[in-house]
């Protein structure tokens, strides 16, 4: 995917200012998926990486992961990761179904046809970035076999709601 990833290492015991960089760097660089790695992680920055993953939608996933090193032998040494926080998709699915139980109308018709829109385009073997979960005011960028060319979506105007474009 074309989505961008932070990576932050640090080299001893999780902080404050480690992961206040996280959360800058992941907001400048509009990244989706944020990966901590430390030596250790304290309650209280495990806790951040789990409350983030609980708030944020299916869209965002935020890792924590301790770091060793391991020697077999007369082997180099070699980095052992141990998962200490990662996101919970079943609950991040359940607090979608429960907004999308809440959505109006027009919203409830604007997931069905992303999805189905979706389906119509995996079944035509049709190259594009299609989400997990569809909603309300998704955005599928289609990959077509011409270089240069894309399909832009439009926002809703008053006498037209949805279009394409094509651009160049």
């Amino acid at each position: 995917t074309d989505e961008l990833v932070i990576i932050e290492n640090q080299l001893e015991r999780t902080d404050h200012s480690h992961l206040g960089q996280t959360m800058v760097y992941a907001a400048g660089l509009d990244a989706v998926t944020i990966i901590w790695i430390a030596e250790r992680f304290t309650e209280e920055h495990r806790a951040s990486l789990d409350w983030l993953n609980r708030i944020t939608d299916e869209g965002f996933s935020f890792f924590g992961l301790e770091i060793e090193v391991w020697r077999i032998g007369q082997s180099e040494p070699a980095p052992k990761f141990n998962l200490v926080a990662k996101p919970n998709d079943w609950s991040k699915s359940v607090k979608e179904a429960a907004k999308a139980s809440h959505q109006s109308p027009a919203n409830v018709n604007r997931i069905a046809f992303w999805a189905s829109y979706g389906e119509f385009l995996e079944a035509n073997n049709a190259r594009f970035k299609k989400h997990k979960q569809p909603r309300p005011k998704d955005v599928v960028l289609l990959l077509p076999p011409l270089g240069g060319l894309r399909a832009c979506p439009q926002r809703g105007q008053a006498n037209v709601p949805h279009s394409f474009a094509i651009c160049i």
